[in-house]
């Protein structure tokens, strides 16, 4: 999809420390929109922006594989440190 490198995650589920801010103005409408749809999922609306730019930036297929993959690790079906890329446990 893009010459990005899929990044190495190491913390969070998606991305590793999120210790960096991105801001931007919104108009108000959307600012609320964003927050309801985040919330029905369940999402604070960090979570929620921070997921959306991980499918646009790396795809939808990474983007679910590592969460399979940290899925599977919790489970205790794949080891932590793995470098399967959620195919499956090894």
């Amino acid at each position: 999809m893009s010459d990005i490198p899929p990044p190495l995650f190491s913390r969070a589920v998606i991305g590793g420390k999120c210790d960096d801010e991105i801001r931007a103005r919104v108009p108000f409408e959307l600012r609320q929109k964003a927050q309801e749809l985040a919330h029905s999922y369940g999402m604070t609306e960090s979570e929620f922006v921070r997921d959306l730019l991980t499918v646009r930036v790396y795809g939808f297929e990474h983007y679910r594989s590592v969460l399979e993959a940290n899925a599977a690790a919790v489970a205790g079906v794949l080891h932590v440190g793995s470098t399967s890329d959620a195919g499956g446990p090894r």
